[in-house]
Parts: structure tokens; sequence; C-alpha cells
């Protein structure tokens, strides 16, 4: 019973995650295809951790790679999102400030911000290290 009853608050908390994304994604990210292709990835990440969560209900324990589904993952990936927002704000405003570029600065920020989005989904998700964003995920040995 306990495995059933971690799927379901694990689909609650991937169902808060994703639509968390999809509500904030046009803020973070203007163009539509950038927009398109961080919908994709987020889904599949979300697909993956249903799948993870599946399969331990049905088959028992944890094992590596499966989803971290907890309360932290979710707020872990809230307050990771409301900083990049707060962020890729700022830099937008001092893009149009200096009004050197804005559009090339503003696309080039909208990538980078989609990175940082993705990261803090993976590490929300997966238990990965969301402490910086400059190093890759590394796995604790």
């Amino acid at each position: 019973m306990s495995g059933l009853f971690g799927l379901i608050i694990g689909v609650i908390l991937l169902v808060a995650i994703v639509a968390i994304f999809f509500l904030t994604i046009q803020k973070i990210v203007g163009d539509p295809l950038l927009q398109q292709i961080g919908k994709i990835v987020v889904g599949v990440i979300a697909l993956i951790a249903v799948l993870g969560a599946l399969w331990t209900a049905l088959f028992g324990g944890a094992s590596a790679g499966m989803p971290n589904l907890t309360g932290q993952a979710l707020i872990t990936f809230a307050v990771g999102l409301l900083v990049i927002i707060a962020v890729v704000y700022i830099l937008n405003m001092l893009i149009d400030f200096f009004g050197f570029m804005p559009e090339p600065l503003k696309y080039l920020l909208s990538i980078v911000a989609l990175i940082a989005v993705i990261c803090v989904a993976g590490a929300a998700l997966f238990g990965g290290e969301a402490s910086s964003l400059m190093s890759l995920p590394q796995q604790r040995r």
C-alpha cells in the first residue's frame, strides 16, 4: 500500500511542477521555438519520473536514477524558478536601459534561462545538485 501512496504523491508533485513550468515559461522565454523545446524537455523529464515512480510502486524499492519525488522537490523547483524569473527580469531591465543590441542579448538571455530552468527541473525531480548551475550534476559517492 505504501508504494501506491508514494505513486499518488509523486504524480501530484509532477503535475504541480509541470503546471508551474507551463505557467511561467512564456514569461521567462519569449521565443515560441524555445518555449516548445522547454515544454518537450520538461514533459519528457516528467514522463520518465512517472515511469520511475510507477516502477518503484509496482516492483518495490528505489533504484539508482529513479526520481526523488518529495515535497522538497516542489520547493526546490519553485524557488529555483522564482530566482530565474527575478534574474531575467533584472537583466532585461538592464538591457533595455543600456540599449546595446537589445534583441540579440535578450534572445541569448532566454536561452541561458531555459537551460537554467531545465537544470533546476532535473535537479528537483531526480535529486541532482541544485546548489550551482555552473557545474554539471554529479552523482554522490
